[in-house]
């Protein structure tokens, strides 16, 4: 009889789910109603960052950002990747960061399928170890979630 060693899944230090979507960068909006649209999801991510009550913040960490879509419509990833700006915005707002340039942060964007439009943000301290867990993780373990029934029914 031999044992199977299965691997503890690893986890990020923190997570937060954003209802909705931030525009994408080929809505053309005005910049006052795009200011209208981002505004309260960057207020969301900066009061979620504020809950978690760090002292100093972050001076470098790594965020796996999943852009959950109940369709399979899904964005180009260069437009997924830019539609993000008001949330990682709402890192630094919310003091979970130092800054969100590429000394500070490293991004990972994924999309996949759900219920409900939604994007959740991994984030582990620390970078490049934080970078390397996360890719050990989610690029073979983590499947895409099945459509609701209801949506099949109404794509065919």
């Amino acid at each position: 009889m031999s044992a199977t060693f299965i691997p503890r899944r690893i986890r990020p230090a923190w997570a937060i789910v954003v209802p909705g979507h931030p525009p994408g960068p080929n809505e053309r909006l005005h910049g006052l109603q795009r200011h209208k649209r981002c505004k309260p999801l960057r207020d969301f991510v900066a009061w979620q960052c504020r809950a978690i009550g760090l002292p100093t913040p972050l001076e470098r960490c790594h965020v796996v950002a999943t852009l959950v879509y109940p369709d399979e419509q899904m964005r180009d990833i260069d437009n997924a990747t830019a539609s993000l700006k008001p949330l990682l915005d709402g890192l630094v707002v919310g003091r979970l960061i130092v800054d969100d340039g590429p000394d500070h942060l490293t991004l990972d964007v994924r999309q996949e399928l759900g219920e409900r439009r939604a994007v959740m943000l991994e984030i582990w301290p620390g970078g490049q170890m934080g970078a390397q867990a996360s890719m050990s993780e989610n690029v073979s373990l983590r499947r895409p979630c099945q459509p609701s029934p209801g949506a099949r029914k109404a794509r065919q």
